[in-house]
């Protein structure tokens, strides 16, 4: 059996503070593969100064969805890399139906295709005591109260 149908290629998606990026860890250590998530590729990049932190760093003060083509863009050039063709968890990608649709395009130009999409759920309260202990912890920009509103807002 070939590499490519074994690989698990899975989707975690939620609202903010839900636990996607600490259920990602986990299944990405256990089965070693990737993850990948738009918003820590953004927040390297802006703390790199990179060129697209410089796009994407307003949006993520803002907490307002970076636009569908250059999210795609970033998560198609990571998913392209050799580390991922044996599997990978996108955490938090796709959020949009034209990202979904985006992410559907690059999978079937590789054959690929995914083996689950995780939604992850809990209570709100739980969630915002996970984001302000992720705040004080991280430093986060994108955890400030009034971003997470706007954020779980854009979300919902």
């Amino acid at each position: 059996m070939s590499a490519n149908l074994l690989a698990m290629r899975l989707v975690l998606i939620g609202e903010p503070g839900v636990g996607k990026s600490t259920q990602a860890a986990l299944i990405s250590e256990r089965f070693d593969i990737p993850t990948i998530s738009p918003g820590t590729l953004f927040r390297e990049s802006v703390e790199l100064r990179f060129a697209v932190g410089n796009r994407v760093e307003h949006f993520l003060e803002a907490g307002e969805y970076v636009p569908d083509a250059l999210t795609t863009d970033v998560i198609v050039e990571r998913l392209a890399r050799d580390d991922a063709s044996n599997g990978f968890v996108l955490d938090g990608y796709p959020r949009t139906r034209a990202q979904a649709l985006s992410l559907d395009e690059f999978l079937a130009s590789r054959s690929w295709r995914l083996s689950r999409a995780i939604h992850l759920v809990a209570d709100t309260t739980d969630v915002i005591s996970r984001i302000q202990r992720r705040r004080s912890e991280q430093g986060r920009i994108d955890d400030a109260p009034e971003t997470l509103r706007r954020r779980r807002a854009v979300y919902e």
